[in-house]
């Protein structure tokens, strides 16, 4: 991610090898603050859900999910992120 620099990221919070989802998260809002990140999984519990909200995650979807639900989300994000570069230009 730091050498892409993406506008969003869609993280998972059980990932398979060492790091998890929350410590991604805290990186890439360490390293890009303007990201704005979806957590996407099936952890339904509410501390992970308010832990990665105030880790600065903008949304939290669990599996299983439809398309129509993770494209209604990154579009709301995309209006979002339109909306700040236009009062930030």
């Amino acid at each position: 991610f730091k050498k892409t620099k993406p506008d969003i990221a869609l993280i998972d919070i059980h990932l398979k090898k060492g790091i998890d989802g929350l410590e991604v998260l805290k990186q890439i809002r360490k390293f890009i603050p303007t990201c704005r990140c979806v957590m996407v999984t099936w952890d339904k519990t509410q501390e992970k859900m308010k832990q990665a909200k105030r880790l600065g995650a903008v949304s939290y979807l669990t599996k299983p999910l439809t398309t129509t639900q993770l494209i209604k989300v990154v579009e709301h994000v995309t209006r979002n992120i339109r909306k700040r570069g236009k009062s930030n230009g």
